[in-house]
């Protein structure tokens, strides 16, 4: 049963991704088993370019989920950094 679940892995990894495995193995040891942005928590999910598919590394459902909200978008993601510290978006409607 492991090596049916292993297949069926390895097929998902390779259809999506254009990986493997042992790609997906080796990006997660390259890691060093962490997610690629907070690098706290292990790296289960792999990150892609939506525009290019191009494979990116290995993030934890917490920071592939937020990137899926951001869409992205460096520009939001910068935005979102900035207000977290009462940076640019301030004085734009919120308390202060």
């Amino acid at each position: 049963m492991g090596r049916e679940n292993k297949s069926e892995r390895n097929y998902l990894l390779q259809h999506r991704y254009a990986i493997t495995e042992d790609d997906f193995a080796r990006m997660l040891a390259r890691q060093g088993g962490l997610c690629a942005i907070c690098r706290v928590v292990p790296g289960t999910f792999v990150d892609h370019c939506r525009a290019t598919g191009q494979v990116r590394g290995v993030l934890c459902f917490n920071c592939d989920n937020g990137l899926g909200h951001f869409a992205d978008s460096t520009v939001v993601l910068e935005l979102a950094a900035l207000s977290g510290g009462g940076g640019a978006l301030a004085g734009l409607g919120g308390a202060a």
